[in-house]
Order: structure tokens, then C-alpha cells, then sequence
């Protein structure tokens, strides 16, 4: 084990993809495995709760905040429609996991991570993420082969799905993400899976409506609609791809098409219920009264009407 002070001064020279990915099962990664932490630093973009930690074996990366159950929700979704994600599970307190990996962290940050290392340990909860190496969609220079279009086409159902705008734009009017999709041992992975319930009716009317409104133009004019010429101008705009020609848009599209049909088939009222009453479990290894408030934002009747819309195209 690498002593403190030598683990402080590596901090900044700390590159996460030169290493390789830890698996994150608890029966490879547990509260012996955090005491041989070499180097931890925190994310300098996107999320400011996010670690990364290098461990004897390899990467994992660690997560903070408020939005924890619907991201591990999230990603549970992606699984059951065949998209790549990170996998990610809670950082358990009865098992001892939690307290080895505050213990770990503050034995390692340096002077210039102590405070923001700090300040994320004293949140509730903690994920433990699977680390992917890999390029961000945004820095592809040619176009990926037609197995990684066809999931990228699986990505933008998760997406919709999830009601997750901070990928890209289709039915939300922003201008999309790109970071947010990496390319990594040739496949399409998307990060940062969470599932977005409006509280307002209004709102959940406004997105269900836009999902009917994809679908029904998608089942008369496939491609040529307003939702795909806005993935045709953030592929343009947004990546170093360039110009999307129509076939490539086309394999996209029959990627989401099956991917729709997928999850029609697989995402139940049964499996969400099944599915939601795992999610409220975790709280047994967790700080479990502020995670059952995080779980309660996961609204599993808003989920299932978009799949209800869904289903009317694709069933």
C-alpha cells in the first residue's frame, strides 16, 4: 500500500484511463478492497460529486448526491432494453463498505481535494460506478459501424423512456450533450442514466404528448420529421463526425425501433413494480430515510404511461 503521502503527491499526475475498470459486485469489492486505495480525485467536470478512485486492481468511480435512486433506477431500465451502461449499485453501511471507503478517501486526498472530498463524504449515500474508458461521441471523428449506430438508435428510446434531456435534443428543446455517449470497446455506452419524473401534471402531460407526437410521426414518415432532423443537426454540429447521411440515420433509426419494441416487451407494470420494490431494499445497507425519499421521486405510473405510449407504435 502506497504511503499518504506519496498517494497526495500522485493526485494530480492521476489519469483514470490509464488503468484499467475494478469490477463493482460486491463479491469482488468490498471494505477489505478500500484499504488498499492507492489515489482518489475528484471529477474536474460534470457532476460535482463524482470520484474517481484507483484501486490495486483498477477505476471505480464514486457518486454523490441527491439523485442516486433515479440514476441506479435509470440504469436498471437500460439493461432490460439491451443498452450498454455503467453498471452501479449503493455503497453499503452494514457491511462496513461505507465507513472503509470515508476512511480510504481521507487518507488519500490531497491538500487540494481534502475540503471537496469532505464535502462529498458527508452527503447520505454514496454509488459505487463501474469506470469506462472510453471516446465521448462528441470527439469521434468517422462515423461508428452499423452495430454502434443501431445502439445509438437504443439510447435515444432510454432516453425517452427516462425523460433524460441531457443526451440529446429529439424531443427536448436543448442542445444535447454528446459527453454523455462514449464509444468504448466497440460498443455505445451511455452515462449518466437518470430518470426524471416531473411532480407537476402538467409537465408529465407535456412530455407524454411529445412521445405520442415522435411515435405516430415516426409510424408515417419514419425519419423525415422534425425530432430526426434534430439528431441530424446535433450529429452535424455538435460531434466531429460531420455530415449524417440518410443511411447511417436510418440504421439509427432501426436500432430505435427495436429497442422500442424491447422495452415494450420487457418493461411490464409487473417488472417496474418488481424493479421499484428492489430499489427500496437498498435502503437496508443505507442511510435508509433520506434514500426512501430519494426512491419516492422515482415514479413508476409516469414511467409506465410513456411505455404505454410506446407500445401503441411498437407493440
Amino acid at each position: 500500500i502506497a504511503t499518504p503521502d506519496l498517494t497526495r503527491n500522485k493526485t494530480a499526475e492521476f489519469k483514470p484511463s490509464s488503468h484499467p475498470s475494478h469490477t463493482i459486485d460486491t463479491k469482488s469489492l468490498g471494505a477489505r478492497e478500500w484499504e488498499d486505495l492507492l489515489v482518489a480525485k475528484k471529477s474536474e467536470a460534470g457532476s460535482s460529486g463524482v470520484i474517481f478512485a484507483l484501486l490495486k486492481k483498477g477505476v471505480v468511480v464514486l457518486k454523490s448526491g441527491n439523485t442516486l435512486a433515479e440514476e441506479i433506477f435509470g440504469a436498471w431500465i437500460a439493461q432490460q432494453m439491451g443498452v450498454s451502461v455503467p453498471l452501479m449499485r449503493l455503497c453499503r453501511f452494514d457491511n462496513g463498505e461505507r465507513q472503509a471507503v470515508s476512511k480510504a478517501l481521507r487518507r488519500t486526498a490531497s491538500t487540494a481535494t481534502k475540503i471537496s472530498i469532505s464535502r462529498i463524504l458527508q452527503r447520505s449515500n454514496l454509488g459505487v460506478m463501474e469506470y469506462v474508458n472510453g471516446t465521448p461521441l462528441v470527439d469521434l471523428n468517422n462515423t461508428p459501424n452499423k452495430e454502434c449506430l443501431k445502439q445509438i438508435g437504443g439510447i435515444l428510446v432510454l432516453d425517452v423512456v427516462l425523460n433524460n434531456f441531457d443526451r440529446m435534443p429529439f424531443i427536448w428543446d436543448n442542445q444535447g450533450n454528446a459527453d454523455n455517449i462514449l464509444f468504448s470497446k466497440g460498443r455505445m455506452v451511455a452515462l449518466d442514466n437518470r430518470v426524471v419524473c416531473p411532480t407537476s401534471k402538467q409537465a408529465r402531460e407535456r412530455h407524454l404528448a411529445k412521445v405520442h407526437s415522435l411515435c405516430k410521426g415516426y409510424q408515417t414518415n419514419k425519419v423525415q420529421t422534425t425530432e430526426w432532423a434534430d439528431i441530424v443537426e446535433f450529429w452535424e454540429t455538435r460531434t466531429a463526425m460531420g455530415k449524417l447521411d440518410q443511411k447511417s440515420l436510418q440504421t439509427i433509426a432501426q436500432g430505435f425501433e427495436e429497442a422500442a419494441k424491447l422495452a415494450c416487451s420487457n418493461l411490464t407494470d409487473d417488472k417496474l413494480k418488481e424493479m421499484h420494490t428492489k430499489l427500496e431494499k437498498l435502503s437496508e445497507g443505507a442511510a435508509s430515510q433520506f434514500w426512501l425519499t430519494q426512491v419516492h421521486g422515482v415514479d413508476i405510473t409516469f414511467i409506465s404511461a410513456i411505455l404505454k405510449a410506446l407500445k401503441e407504435y411498437f407493440s
